[in-house]
């Protein structure tokens, strides 16, 4: 009964997808711009939809689509409507072609061969050919060379980086440099000859002089040198102010913690450069101006003339640069 009703209706009058299309409407309890922003079309579209404006509207597939929404909005069955509109237009709705056609690029695709097969056969034949030049002597020799020759170099830099101290941080306690300098041999010198002139002045002068008294002379004079060169104990009493060179500064540093140091002086010459470990203290008497970097720098206390001296200013992470002028 009801697919002769369908069949009855194939011979569509203009209007009648109006009707059907309101009814769904209607049914659905949208308005036009309800609908429109429910099936997320323009009001123009709906518009033209349900007042049957063909051309207005876009490529029959789409069309239908919309009619197929309108009638999911109603909950019901777009059959009817779909056909009702294929045969406004002229179209025959039995002989729809819901067919898509498949581009030359899909077929290619098909029957082609994997991408991820041909990369593999590439490797496969690298690797073969790496193989057979591997088997060839002449070939397999050079490559050993080559192989030794770059792990020697690798041996040489790692050996130069030993001998670096400064690379590898195990570099040398320096002797401190205020330590007093060995006697001038120009004054031993001029001593010994001042004891010779005083030997022959008493051989020459003094002929009742006793042995015993020129021996005395003798020692006397020998006494002086020593005490003369003798250098000055390390307990020798820290300078004051007025004793100290303009140009000099005296420099003390106590280390809590393992420091590495560079002091350079305006020649940029290095002057001091060791690593000292915790509880360790070094005195220095320099040249100013004086470059400082401290690695570890939380743990030195610097002293210069007896005074403390901030350098939490100059940190930087653990390292310290600064000079003293």
């Amino acid at each position: 009964m009801a697919k002769d009703k369908l069949q009855d209706r194939i011979v569509a009058q203009p209007g009648d997808l109006r009707v059907l299309l309101r009814q769904y409407r209607d049914n659905a309890g949208f308005s036009a711009e309800q609908m429109a922003s429910a099936l997320c079309l323009s009001d123009s579209v709906i518009k033209n939809l349900e007042n049957e404006e063909f051309q207005l509207l876009a490529e029959p597939p789409y069309v239908r689509g919309y009619i197929r929404n309108y009638a999911k909005q109603a909950n019901v069955d777009s059959t009817e409507a779909v056909r009702v509109y294929e045969t406004l237009r002229g179209a025959n709705p039995d002989a729809l072609d819901y067919h898509i056609k498949v581009s030359p690029s899909m077929h290619n695709e098909k029957k082609g061969i994997s991408p991820i097969f041909s990369q593999l056969a590439l490797l496969s034949l690298l690797l073969a050919g790496l193989v057979g030049l591997f088997m060839i002597p002449a070939v397999n020799q050079w490559i050993t060379s080559v192989l030794d020759g770059f792990s020697k170099q690798t041996t040489k830099s790692q050996n130069n980086m030993t001998d670096k101290p400064s690379l590898i941080g195990t570099m040398p306690v320096p002797i401190p440099l205020n330590k007093q300098a060995a006697p001038n041999p120009q004054d031993i010198k001029r001593i010994e000859c001042d004891i010779k002139q005083a030997e022959n002045k008493v051989q020459t002068n003094d002929k009742t002089a006793t042995p015993t008294l020129k021996s005395d002379t003798i020692a006397d004079k020998k006494s002086a040198l020593k005490e003369t060169v003798k250098p000055t104990p390390k307990t020798a009493a820290k300078p004051t102010e007025e004793t100290i060179d303009k140009k000099n500064i005296n420099i003390k540093m106590v280390f809590t913690k393992e420091v590495w140091m560079r002091i350079k002086n305006k020649s940029n010459k290095t002057v001091y450069e060791g690593q000292t470990k915790s509880g360790q203290e070094r005195s220095l008497s320099l040249e100013k101006p004086l470059t400082f970097r401290v690695g570890n720098a939380q743990g030195l206390s610097l002293f210069v003339n007896g005074k403390p001296v901030d350098i939490s200013q100059y940190i930087k992470g653990s390292i310290a640069n600064f000079t003293l002028k």
